[in-house]
């Protein structure tokens, strides 16, 4: 090849918009959008940029009428391109997904309306909050063909990449200076804790759970740029480094929401290895033993990586403050008999509540209210756990039994069909992105499982795992 061939394949995605189902101008404005929607989601939770969107632009906004925040800013930005999306999915509006939406969003209107238990004008507002991000990040997803995704990804994602990268820096220096410390995270009531608590990591994020989950979205994100050489040599560089940080950060924050969904990944890992086993007309019972050996000795690397990890930085770490505060492994509240940290209680507590109202909830914004005014003796009202800690059972609260059934069977629909596919294929007959957003849906979905994402405010996990619902039903739903 010569020499001019290799350095216009390696600008080549810098310098130029492919050829894509969107036009080059849309798909810029699509990529900006998601782009400010990623870093704004991120910077809210890391203390760095959530002091620049505060103290600067916060300050900023202040001359504007009606003083409006840079969240109220970035979804009336959102406004125009929910409608542009909508527009360029008329054809899709009589679709099963565009029913399930509009069903979903109508129980959620309705039930702020009707239900007299709910503040109206605050649901109906929560409400907009939790459907704008879904819809816009669904319907682009939508849009995107392969020579999109390539695009967008390479911008948007690898400037994620980069500044959850810089947030792991300082969290890590945090771990080796043993600093512990606190810093007030916006409208948070109570202040967040920094550094190093507990033998745990929180490093420089509000949460250490919210940060490992991105941690891991943005490892498997990474390789996938990495694999689909969509990088030039520095960048390919930094997303190596930025991936160790995030490696780091989460065998040291020991948050058991990441470990279930990275114990998930390899589940599906070991099982596209096993099922490319077909080909080599290997019998049923050989092919599931070699998959469950596969899996132990995956778990037993995960926990050994986790052991290793640990001890090396605590090596370190004592080599500059020998007197540390902090130096379990385990996590202490594995060993005082409530491994589900509350969590066990809050579910349990906002499911009672959710009998008096079962088959359409509270609305968006409604439970937490209700439980403190009927329940006011419960863990929930008394310790102010307005989250629900599970994502299915805010869903629950949120529609009732009939809004999350209809959400769910479209959650569930695409992912259904790449698994049947799977296994009546194998995963390299599909695309890398369509591969990609699977497992980030599975990591999404897993996670959801021990604390609240995607029917919420904007959130970077939120926002992933309906791009990636979106982009996999398109690409299921293509006859071919």
């Amino acid at each position: 090849m010569k020499k001019n061939d290799i350095k216009n394949k390696l600008y080549s995605t810098r310098r130029t918009i492919p050829n894509s189902t969107l036009s080059g101008v849309a798909l810029k404005i699509l990529t900006a959008y998601l782009t400010i929607l990623f870093v704004f989601s991120l910077g809210e939770r890391f203390f760095f940029t959530k002091t620049i969107w505060d103290n600067v632009i916060g300050e900023a906004l202040r001359i504007l009428p009606g003083e409006p925040k840079l969240h109220d800013v970035i979804y009336l930005l959102g406004i125009p391109m929910l409608v542009y999306i909508l527009l360029m999915h008329k054809e899709r509006m009589l679709k099963r997904d565009s029913i399930v939406f509009g069903l979903f969003t109508l129980i959620l209107i309705g039930t702020a309306i009707l239900n007299p238990d709910v503040n109206c004008k605050q649901n109906l507002l929560q409400t907009f909050h939790v459907i704008e991000p879904i819809l816009i990040c669904y319907y682009s997803s939508c849009l995107l063909d392969e020579n999109g995704w390539n695009f967008l990804l390479k911008k948007a994602l690898f400037i994620s990449i980069c500044l959850w990268g810089i947030g792991c820096a300082v969290s890590f220096i945090y771990y080796l200076l043993d600093y512990q410390g606190s810093y007030h995270f916006g409208n948070v009531p109570a202040t967040n804790p920094q550094g190093v608590i507990g033998g745990r990591l929180y490093g420089a994020f509000s949460d250490l759970n919210y940060a490992s989950v991105v941690c891991v979205i943005l490892i498997i994100g990474g390789l996938f740029l990495i694999k689909r050489h969509l990088l030039n040599r520095i960048e390919k560089t930094i997303t190596y480094c930025c991936i160790v940080l995030f490696v780091i950060y989460t065998a040291l924050a020991y948050s058991r929401t990441a470990i279930v969904a990275i114990w998930a990944i390899l589940f599906m890992l070991c099982l596209y290895s096993s099922i490319e086993l077909r080909k080599k007309s290997y019998s049923i019972l050989r092919i599931v033993l070699k998959f469950a050996i596969k899996l132990i000795l995956s778990t037993i690397l995960l926990i050994l990586a986790y052991i290793v990890i640990n001890l090396v930085c605590m090596g370190i770490g004592l080599l500059i403050v020998p007197d540390r505060n902090s130096l379990e492994i385990l996590r202490p509240a594995m060993l005082d008999g409530d491994v589900s940290g509350g969590r066990f209680q809050i579910w349990y507590e906002y499911l009672k509540a959710l009998i008096d109202y079962p088959l359409f909830g509270f609305s968006a914004d409604g439970s937490f209210d209700y439980v403190c005014r009927y329940y006011p003796d419960t863990l929930v009202a008394s310790w102010g756990f307005f989250h629900h800690h599970n994502t299915y059972v805010q869903v629950l609260c949120q529609g009732g039994i009939v809004g999350f059934i209809i959400i769910y069977l479209n959650v569930a629909a695409p992912n259904i069909k790449y698994l049947i596919h799977v296994f009546r294929n194998s995963a390299r007959s599909i695309p890398t992105h369509v591969n990609l957003f699977f497992l980030w849906s599975l990591i999404c979905l897993t996670a959801g499982m021990f604390y609240s994402m995607g029917f919420t405010q904007i959130r970077f996990e939120g926002d992933i795992l309906w791009l990636a619902l979106g982009g996999l039903n398109s690409y299921m739903d293509t006859p071919s």
